[in-house]
């Protein structure tokens, strides 16, 4: 969705020159994005970082894999991170306990001039033509991961509706903020759009049953998780509903001395 729709086959936004040397990636996941950005940049160091080890052991010579937890508020970031040309995050930060602290440590290890790039959805769903608004069924499931849900695991996914801001008053400069109305479902006209709403919809519907299956924390019985999942899939389904949803890329710079 990101490198082939949405960045038109880039790897990233923030201008960091033609020989960046060292590149991380928090919240790296399977590595996939890593991978890419060291074949297009060999010279590079490229450190991917994340809780769970789900990397491919294989890898290229200037990639490296860590697990480690990065949000944790007692143990500060080794020296590896250090003198970064581009920290990359794309859809972590909601799911921290701390985010700020993150990105404090992410102003810390960049170096003079380095440069944060963050890719997030800012949870609301909107429309055109008032085919869809705050009534939209995901907006129930929001506003459980809001309730019992974040209580226990420490989420907040309005962090980035307020991310620009943030991050100018931590210090970044040259914030830029770039937001993209990416269709849900398959109703829009155009063809690339409409490809768009198709993975928008595939991404957030397994998305949803990863949340629902533990509905006990969401606060909701089994018979609720149900009839709600049943209800957005439905809202996805139904041509009438020309829901959209705001697809977030912000990246900033650390001042120079």
């Amino acid at each position: 969705m990101y490198l082939d729709y949405i960045l038109d086959g880039q790897l990233f936004l923030a201008p960091v020159g033609e020989n960046p040397q060292k590149i991380v990636d928090l919240g790296t996941g399977f590595g996939f994005w890593a991978l890419d950005v060291a074949d297009q940049f060999p010279s590079a160091r490229i450190i991917g970082t994340d809780l769970s080890p789900i990397q491919p052991r294989w890898t290229p010579p200037n990639v490296e894999f860590r697990v480690e937890d990065l949000d944790d508020e007692f143990r500060p970031w080794t020296s590896i991170y250090a003198d970064a040309d581009l920290m990359h995050l794309r859809f972590l930060l909601p799911t921290v306990r701390r985010p700020r602290q993150i990105l404090q440590r992410c102003l810390e290890n960049l170096k003079p001039g380095g440069w944060i790039e963050i890719h997030d959805l800012v949870p609301k769903i909107f429309s055109d033509d008032g085919t869809a608004g705050d009534d939209h069924p995901i907006h129930t499931l929001y506003q459980q991961i809001d309730g019992p849900f974040s209580s226990l695991y420490g989420w907040n996914i309005h962090f980035p509706a307020n991310l620009a801001s943030t991050l100018r008053e931590m210090g970044f400069v040259n914030v830029s903020a770039k937001h993209n109305a990416i269709p849900i479902g398959r109703w829009h006209r155009e063809a690339r759009l409409r490809e768009m709403g198709v993975f928008a919809q595939s991404l957030l519907s397994d998305w949803l049953v990863t949340m629902l299956i533990r509905h006990e924390t969401l606060g909701l019985n089994a018979e609720e998780a149900h009839k709600l999942g049943q209800d957005i899939l439905d809202a996805f389904n139904n041509p009438q509903i020309h829901a959209q949803h705001d697809w977030l890329d912000i990246w900033a710079q650390k001042p120079l001395p």
